[in-house]
This record gives C-alpha cells, structure tokens and sequence, in this order.
C-alpha cells in the first residue's frame, strides 16, 4: 500500500512539475530569437567557475560561504534524494545494494557532512533576512515570508534525511555509524527501542521528507527562488562576447516596423530567462552608480518587472485566443518608467556583480531605443545634442567645418595641414 500510494503521488507530482516547465517553456518563446550555443567548451568552463564554484558570490565571502554551504549541500544531497524516490518506487531499494561498501560508505559520510552544512547555511540565512537583515534584502512581506519559507522546507528536509538515517543505524547499518557521525547522534534518541517499532518511525521521517522535496520542486515555479532551477542554465547561456558589447541595429533594414522592445515580446528569450532566473539579492542595485546616487533606476527591478510583466502577457501571447492578449500596462511606462531607462550609464556594473549573469544593460538598452527610435522620447538634457546631430551632423551647434576655429591665431598645427600623417 505504501508503494502504490507513492506512485500515485510521484506521478502527480513529477506530471504537475512537467506541467509548470512547459508553461515556462511556452512563455519563453514568446520571446524574440537569440542564438546562445556557440563556443561550448568556453561555456562549461565559465558555468563551473560561476555557477558550480560561486566565484561571484564569494566576493562578499561571509553570504558566499553561506550560500555555498546550502547550493554545495543540495548538489550533493541529490543522491539522498534519488535513493529516497527510488526507495518509494521499488520496494527495499538502496544504494547500499548496488554499489561498493566503501563507495557506500563515502557516500554516507558526504550526506551527512553536507547536510549539516546545509542546516548551518540556512539557520545563518534565516538570522541574516530577520535579524541582521541587510538594506538590498527588504523586498517586501511578501518577498521575505517566501524566503523564510522556502529556508524552513530545506532545513525539514535535512533533518527529516537525518531522522531516516538514524534510524537505519538501529535497524540494518549500524556498521555505519562511524560514516554518519551526524545521524549517530540523533541515534540516541531510538536507542532501547524495538525493531518492529522504528518502522512507524522510518516512514514517518520518509513520508515528510519526500513530500516536502516533492512540493518544494512544484513550488518552485512559481516563486522567486526558480532560479533553483534555472541559475545555472542561465549561467551556460550568457554572452560570449565582451561584457560590454552591444547588439547593433540596422536603420535601413527592410520591412522592420519597430526598433527596440516597448513590452516582453520584443525582448529576447534569454532577457525573459534573466528575468525568471534574478534572484532579487540586489547584489546589482547595490553597485548601480544611478541608484546609488538616488535615481530611481534600480538594475533589480527591471529584471524583476520583465518577469512579472512576462506573467502577466505571456498567456495571451503564447496562446492566442484562449487568453486575452491586451493585458494591464505595457512593459515601459506601465510598469518601468523612462526616467529609470535613462537613468542608466551602461557603466555595467550590474552585470559584473550578477551571481547568475543576468544582462540587465541588454534589456534596458533595447527599451531604451524603443524610446528614442519610435516614440521621439528622451531627456530633455540631450534634446538640444539630437538637434545639432541632425541639422550640423556635430553634438555641437556649429558645423564641422569650423570646429577647429578656436585654435585660430594659436600657432597650433592641424591634421588637416599634416597630410604624411597617419591617423
């Protein structure tokens, strides 16, 4: 009965799961095209560095080290969580079977090693939202309660690990014990104990544990921390080439009817991934010179306004028909202002400190021509440079052909006069 219950939630579970990834999937191609596979091996490289190894995030080494201690932990605790699925699958299914006693033993250890530091990482998480609580972490009640949550699942299904392997210590691996030194102090707590009457204990700790990893994995999609999920193929995905070259646009080309992105359909598919994958750790808005500065730009919000305006739009665009696509505000002026757009230096700052490589200049770019190019719309501090552009091809209000009057009468010597010179 307990395995065929199993099934029926697994199957629902990982059938839900596909579900919310095919969504996502759908909401990404609303997307415009934008090829991201070339140079793979420069890619892995830059995906262990980043992603794997935490190179960003080790700038500030004290939230580095706690992030690594749960993203570490969760890359390694993966083998606790496949032997626990596959344990409901097939009935007294363990790796212990398969495989080694030494690589067994290897493996039990590393379980336990990284899931207590998993628990550390998250109690330090915890204490650092609430009580240290730094500025750029003030999302909001609502940002923070899905934090603490999402903290509170990972740490129950850590001790919920511990509670299954200390009870396998009194029933069939107490060979172990010296391997799962932290699950041998949790040992205790059954010592005395019947075998017949750890088993209620066992399924208890499996069954919470697998739901819990069951429903963290479909709440994921739907929370901020999806970049659980997609962090590291965004990574993979970034930019070749230089931080800080921009994609050119071509004036001339036939039969384009707009230029840059007014709402999320005119970005690319990667700007839309960028927005599922922020973090919102404001990691960028902390380094922007405009924010720093007080100018209502913030890197962070931009990202954090593609992706809710990405669910807002998304439906109707992907599925025409079935849902209204003329929904709420477009992306620029509804939910980000040109004040903000212009307020960037494309300095690319945010795009340095980025843990996940986000491409915020990108993005803000794009709107920022759809400004100019279609709507006429720019400071007004550069209006009197677009006029000496279009009428004397200079930023200044004189032609080019006296721009160098000024050193008249200086005794200064002019290229023009110097043609063996080679410019």
């Amino acid at each position: 009965m307990k395995h065929l219950l199993f099934w029926i939630v697994a199957l629902g579970s990982f059938g839900f799961f596909a579900y919310s990834v095919s969504r996502l999937i759908r909401h990404l191609r609303v997307g415009k095209p934008d090829h991201r596979l070339d140079d793979i091996g420069g890619r892995l490289l830059r995906t262990l560095r980043v992603a794997i190894g935490q190179s960003k995030l080790f700038r500030e080494p004290g939230p580095g080290m706690m992030h690594a201690l749960i993203f570490w932990g969760f890359l390694v605790l993966l083998t606790a969580v496949v032997e626990a699925l596959l344990e409901g699958l097939v009935p007294g299914f363990s790796f212990a079977h398969i495989v080694p006693d030494g690589l067994f033993r290897v493996i039990a250890f590393s379980q336990d090693l990284f899931g207590a530091g998993v628990i550390v990482g998250v109690l330090w998480a915890m204490i650092r939202r609430v009580i240290v609580r730094p500025k750029r972490l003030a999302v909001g009640w609502h940002g923070t309660v899905d934090a603490l949550a999402i903290l509170a699942v990972i740490g129950l299904i850590m001790v919920t690990m511990f509670g299954q392997n200390a009870v396998r210590l009194h029933v069939d691996q107490a060979h172990l014990s010296g391997a799962r030194f932290v699950s041998a102090s949790f040992a205790g707590l059954f010592a005395g104990m019947p075998v017949e009457s750890l088993a209620p204990w066992f399924d208890g700790f499996w069954w919470v544990h697998i739901v819990l990893v069951l429903a963290f994995l479909n709440y994921l999609p739907y929370s901020k921390h999806l970049h659980v999920l997609t962090s590291i193929p965004n990574v993979f995905l970034s930019k070749t080439t230089p931080r800080g070259a921009l994609k050119s646009i071509d004036l001339e080309a036939e039969g384009v009817e707009k230029f840059g992105a007014a709402d999320v359909e005119d970005l690319t598919w990667k700007q839309l991934l960028d927005g599922y994958t922020c973090t919102e750790c404001g990691r960028c808005s902390d380094v922007c010179p405009a924010h720093i500065t007080g100018k209502l730009l913030s890197p962070r919000k931009i990202i954090v306004d593609i992706r809710h305006r990405l669910e807002e739009r998304g439906p109707g665009v992907a599925a025409p028909g079935e849902t209204p696509a003329h929904v709420g505000q477009p992306l620029v002026h509804g939910y980000i202002t040109p004040e903000e757009l212009f307020a960037c230096t494309t300095c690319m700052a945010c795009v340095q400190e980025c843990p996940v490589n986000i491409e915020h200049v990108d993005a803000i770019v794009e709107m920022r021509r759809n400004l100019v190019l279609m709507e006429s719309n720019f400071p007004p501090e550069v209006q009197t440079v677009f006029r000496n552009l279009e009428n004397n091809f200079t930023p200044w209000a004189f032609p080019a052909s006296t721009r160098a009057d000024w050193s008249n009468g200086l005794d200064i010597p002019r290229m023009a006069d110097r043609p063996e010179i080679d410019v």
